[in-house]
C-alpha cells in the first residue's frame, strides 16, 4: 500500500518540559494491493480527527487520537468507514521518532448493510525528519477482523493481517 500523511496540530506547552497538545490531523492515501486483490481492492483512503499528546520529557510522551476514517475501492465499487481511535506512546531522539501503539477500526460497508467489522491490533512506526516539515515513515501494523458475517457461511471474513506501509509525511 502507497500512503502519504498531511498532519497539522497547534499545542499549548505548561512549564519547561512538561507539554500538552490537542491537534488536529488528516491523512490521504492511494491504496495499491497486489496478489488476489490486486484488480479489486485499489482505491483511495481518507482519515481525519483530532489527537491530544502529553510530554513529561521533552523526547518522550503518550497519546491517544480518534477520528473517522472512509475507503472507497475503484473496481470493486464498494465504499466503507467508520471510527477510529489509537493510543500511543512516542520518543524522539534526534531526528528519529519511534511510535508504539494500539488501534482500533469500527467499519460499516455501504454496499452490505449486514456487515460490520472491528479491527484492532499493535502498529509500530519509525519516521525520520529529512528537514522541519517533511519525514520518511516506515510502519508495521498487526490487524484481528472481527466480522459480523463471520457466523454466517460466507468464511473468510474473520482474519489476521500484517500491513507495511512506507511513505512521506508532511507535519506543520
Amino acid at each position: 500500500m502507497t500512503e502519504g500523511d498531511l498532519i497539522a496540530s497547534t499545542g499549548y506547552a505548561v512549564g519547561s518540559a512538561k507539554a500538552l497538545r490537542i491537534g488536529a490531523y488528516g491523512i490521504g492515501a492511494a491504496r495499491s494491493f497486489g496478489g488476489q486483490f490486486a484488480n479489486q481492492r485499489d482505491g483511495t483512503r481518507f482519515e481525519g480527527g483530532v489527537s491530544v499528546d502529553w510530554s513529561a520529557l521533552r523526547n518522550l510522551g503518550l497519546g491517544i487520537r480518534g477520528g473517522y476514517q472512509t475507503e472507497h475501492a475503484t473496481l470493486d465499487v464498494f465504499t466503507e468507514g467508520g471510527a477510529t481511535g489509537m493510543a500511543y506512546a512516542q520518543a524522539r531522539f534526534g531526528k528519529l521518532d519511534a511510535l508504539l501503539a494500539v488501534t482500533y477500526q469500527h467499519r460499516n460497508y455501504a454496499t452490505n448493510q449486514d456487515r460490520v467489522d472491528n479491527r484492532f491490533g499493535p502498529q509500530a512506526t519509525l519516521s525520520y525528519a529529512l528537514n522541519d516539515t517533511f519525514y520518511v515513515v516506515a510502519s508495521y501494523l498487526f490487524i484481528h477482523n472481527a466480522s459480523s458475517l463471520a457466523d454466517t457461511s460466507r468464511a473468510g471474513y474473520d482474519y489476521n493481517r500484517h500491513l507495511v506501509s512506507l511513505g512521506v509525511e508532511a507535519r506543520f
